[in-house]
């Protein structure tokens, strides 16, 4: 994810795609994401959460290897779609895999080293993007995940022995998920048009299926968010809101840092990703002492002070 914002700039060159389309190289596999993470984790109870995440790993890898071939940007677009496809089904259980295997008094501790290894990531992807955008050009960006998605299914196979799922799991609300996937994509489609009128036409198609949806889930036997449970318990639905106001703040900053360093600054793809790495190098520091510290203190507290932190840091990018 982070490899591709930096060749971003690139592709829009190379494909002669206008500043609309090549917003939608992030955003495409961001929505697609979103929209089947939700039946991805019900299947998953329902299938076993193993098997949800090597199908997903396996997908991902597949558009990584045409993403790479694609010959104009809309064919690019696709292979995002499907990349975010896979990209869900692996997110929806990898964290609950986890969460299944150890138990209360260390899962701070493991989900810390697991937050740990996605800032890492993160951290590794800028730099590594960059080098291979910069010598190889931005195809080369899809080719070195497939390898990595090579190693994760076959560690996976071998060496993550058993099954998880919970029996007499309620089935999939599959037509919540279509409501989901139409009103969130008219609502991020119309902002991407915005000033065409058919954005403002969008965007209240959008809003309007959003509260749909909302009653929907209400009324749905087997909904796949149940509002009312996340609505009376104040700690998750307020966690929820915060994780809503933390990445919708920090990831535009990250697509616009990479254009606005390569745009702007005239800095390589290269260069740009070396400052690209403060930022997550920081995280995946971070973030096993946070996990480890949340096994002792109370989380919300060292959550609190991490926003704060947050907020500071774009006021700071204000002066």
């Amino acid at each position: 994810m982070s490899a591709v914002n930096v060749a971003v700039p690139m592709m829009a060159k190379d494909l002669s795609a206008n500043a609309i389309l090549v917003s939608w190289v992030p955003t495409a596999f961001l929505l697609a994401n979103a929209i089947f993470l939700l039946p991805a984790g019900r299947m998953a109870d329902i299938h076993g959460r193993k098997k949800i995440f090597l199908t997903g790993m396996t997908l991902f890898s597949v558009s990584c290897v045409l993403a790479n071939l694609a010959p104009n940007i809309e064919l690019l677009l696709v292979t995002r779609v499907f990349q975010g496809i896979g990209g869900a089904l692996a997110f929806a259980t990898g964290l609950a895999i986890l969460m299944s295997i150890f138990s209360s008094s260390n899962r701070g501790t493991a989900l810390g080293i697991a937050a740990a290894t996605l800032y890492l990531g993160l951290s590794l992807g800028p730099v590594i993007g960059g080098w291979f955008t910069e010598h190889y050009g931005w195809r080369s960006v899809f080719l070195f995940p497939v390898v990595l998605g090579f190693i994760s299914v076959t560690m996976t196979v071998l060496r993550l022995k058993g099954e998880w799922k919970n029996e007499g799991a309620p089935k999939v609300d599959w037509y919540g998920s279509l409501v989901f996937g139409v009103w969130s994509s008219a609502l991020y489609i119309g902002i991407s048009l915005i000033p065409d009128p058919l954005a403002w036409i969008l965007i209240l198609s959008g809003i309007a299926g959003a509260v749909y949806f909302y009653y929907q889930q209400l009324a749905s036997p087997n909904p796949l968010i149940k509002f009312k449970a996340i609505l009376q318990n104040r700690v998750f639905s307020r966690s929820l809101m915060g994780n809503l106001c933390i990445y919708s703040s920090n990831y535009p900053f990250v697509f616009l840092f990479s254009l606005y360093l390569q745009y702007i600054q005239g800095m390589s793809p290269a260069n740009a990703g070396q400052i690209m790495v403060l930022q997550p190098l920081m995280m995946a520091i971070v973030a096993p002492i946070s996990g480890r510290l949340s096994d002792t203190f109370e989380p919300r507290f060292i959550a609190t002070t991490g926003c704060i932190v947050m907020a500071c840091a774009f006021a700071l990018l204000q002066t």
